[in-house]
């Protein structure tokens, strides 16, 4: 399908174009997509992308023939779409799937088809639905039991890539101190922190005032000891919402969606960020460093070379990160 025109966004799916893609890719063989339903789930000013959940309808049965699947398009609103060509988040999630998914041990929806035009700017990817699985929700916040399992799953991910010599081959996935990673985040900081502090001022400990003051010249600096060896491929939005719950055999079980903006750094980052927005806080207070030390261990039972003092920097990476969060 590499000389077929990308559709541009659902609006331009079509049967015949189903149909080949799927067929490209082994999905299917000898049925074909006659008709299909679609019906979009995510699309609007604060996201990246659209997407939308697609229920083909073939012509004959086959076995594994998707009943449905999800289409993943760079986003329609202009401004979100520049965003992700600039910082490359759409051919970093291709290229995930394509050359990363299928060789870690943390789940993620099969891919049923992929390809991009980065001339052009069209990405497309075909995704299992995951569905019935719950997909989590930050809001609400998860219990101990689950922070447990997304950190399990999270450190078999970390401990596959951890220091590996691949890592330098990736040359298409930002190491997690890139300096235009590093603007975005002072200016998105210098952007919300106003309003934020005045909504939350009456509440927030003096402490997270005094990080802020400083916050901007700080930034580079931490993102710099995050990205310090040993390194890892880190999922960079580890949280309730990209995850869904689910049980197969008995078995509770977690995927991980949305790899648009994984780096290359130190796994730290995803343990922090995941505990300090999911767990609510007392619990978080009580159980945050033990569920660090079990991200580090089971990622060191492949790993055991590495020293003590990667583990003590890791964890001053972590209380940074938490800190922040806690605003």
């Amino acid at each position: 399908m590499a000389k077929v025109k990308l559709p541009a966004g659902p609006h331009e799916l079509t049967a015949e174009w189903l149909t080949e893609a799927l067929r490209s890719t082994g999905t299917i063989s000898s049925s074909c997509v006659k008709s299909f339903a679609s019906e979009i789930i995510g699309e609007g000013a604060g996201l990246i992308g659209q997407l939308v959940r697609v229920t083909p309808h073939y012509d004959s049965r086959e076995p594994r023939a998707p009943r449905s699947l999800i289409g993943k398009f760079p986003a329609e609103v202009p401004e979100n779409r520049e965003i992700g060509n600039v910082f490359r988040l759409y051919e970093r999630e291709v290229r995930f799937y394509e050359e990363i998914a299928s060789e870690v041990e943390l789940r993620t929806p099969r891919r049923y088809y992929s390809a991009m035009d980065i001339d052009r700017g069209d990405y497309i990817l075909l995704l299992e639905d995951l569905a019935p699985a719950r997909l989590g929700d930050q809001i609400t916040g998860c219990s101990v039991a689950e922070a447990e399992l997304a950190l399990r799953e999270l450190a078999k991910f970390h401990a596959t890539w951890w220091d590996s010599p691949r890592l330098g081959e990736l040359d298409w996935m930002p190491f997690f101190n890139d300096a235009a990673i590093v603007q975005s985040v002072k200016d998105s900081f210098k952007y919300y922190w106003p309003p934020f502090q005045e909504r939350f001022r009456t509440i927030l400990p003096s402490y997270i005032a005094e990080i802020a003051e400083t916050f901007p010249e700080d930034v580079a600096g931490i993102m710099d000891r995050l990205t310090l060896p040993p390194r890892t491929i880190i999922h960079g939005d580890y949280r309730l919402d990209n995850l869904f719950f689910g049980q197969a055999g008995g078995v509770d079980t977690l995927a991980a969606i949305d790899w648009q903006i994984s780096a290359r750094g130190r796994g730290v980052f995803d343990v922090a960020y995941f505990i300090a927005g999911s767990l609510p806080f007392k619990e978080r207070e009580a159980r945050d460093v033990a569920e660090h030390a079990l991200h580090v261990q089971r990622s060191e039972e492949k790993h055991p070379e590495e020293s003590t003092d990667h583990q003590r920097n890791s964890s001053v990476g972590a209380r940074d990160v938490a800190r922040l969060e806690d605003a």
